[in-house]
C-alpha cells in the first residue's frame, strides 16, 4: 500500500490470507450454534424429560402417569414432529426435489 492509501501489487495473496483467516472464525460460529442446539435437543429429549417423569413417578405413581401424558402431548406438537422422522411420502418428495435440483 502506498502512503496515499493505494493498493499495488498482487492483491490476490492478501485476499487469500484474509479469506483463510476469516473462514475458521465464521465456521466456528456456525458450528458452535449447531452443536449447542444439538446438545440442548439431545439432553432435553433423552435425559431431561425422562428424568422429570422418573422423579415424579417416585413421588407419586398417579402424578407420574399425568406427567407421561403431558410429555406425550408435548412431543405430539408440530415443533417436535421431526423426532418421528419423515413419512415415506415426505422422503419421496424430498428425493424428487433433490433429483430435480441437482439433475441426478
Amino acid at each position: 500500500m502506498t502512503p496515499e492509501g493505494e493498493v499495488r501489487g498482487n492483491t490476490h495473496d492478501v485476499s487469500e490470507r484474509i479469506s483463510w483467516t476469516l473462514r475458521p472464525v465464521v465456521s466456528t460460529r456456525h458450528y458452535t450454534h449447531w452443536h449447542g442446539m444439538y446438545e440442548v435437543g439431545k439432553h432435553f429429549y433423552t435425559e431431561f424429560l425422562p428424568a422429570v417423569v422418573d422423579a415424579v413417578e417416585k413421588k407419586s405413581p398417579q402424578l407420574g402417569e399425568k406427567y407421561k401424558q403431558r410429555v406425550a402431548e408435548l412431543l405430539a406438537a408440530d415443533e417436535h414432529r421431526w423426532m418421528k422422522g419423515l413419512s415415506p411420502e415426505d422422503a419421496e418428495a424430498l428425493r424428487r426435489m433433490y433429483k430435480q435440483r441437482y439433475n441426478q
